[in-house]
């Protein structure tokens, strides 16, 4: 899988195997990966500090020097803790750590607030994080 993830370029939309530069689309890569592509566009733009719910979690998972980006490894030594709930902050915090982790690997261990805003309601996550989540991160 690194190896793949070294042979992308998303600006230019291509993977290079073999020698050979093929273009690929977001369908593509969701064939590819087993992913919808539902065709929405995701809203990451807005303060996260307008909901109590994020606030508490970029609260909990940011840096101790700033506030602005999140560490990964806190994320994943929470969702490993057996004692976890299955609550609406489980079901964020795994959709993050999902966008982190498979959806775009090749992103550093810190986390931006603002991949926290389409995770606002849990209810809508299935019907809103998709392959368009990669163009707005």
């Amino acid at each position: 899988m690194c190896y793949l993830v070294e042979c992308v370029d998303p600006a230019k939309c291509t993977i290079k195997i073999h020698g050979k530069t093929l273009k690929i689309s977001p369908n593509d890569f969701g064939w590819v990966m087993g992913l919808k592509n539902p065709g929405k566009e995701v809203d990451i733009v807005g303060p996260v500090q307008d909901n109590p719910d994020l606030m508490s979690i970029v609260r909990e998972f940011s840096t101790k020097e700033g506030k602005s980006m999140m560490v990964l490894k806190d994320v994943e030594n929470y969702l490993k803790n057996e004692e976890a709930s299955m609550d609406e902050k489980f079901k964020r915090l795994f959709v993050l750590y999902t966008i982190c982790t498979i959806l775009t690997p090749s992103a550093a261990l810190m986390i931006p607030q603002k991949w926290l805003l389409p995770l606002r309601d849990t209810n809508l996550i299935p019907h809103s994080i998709g392959l368009n989540t990669l163009s707005s991160i």
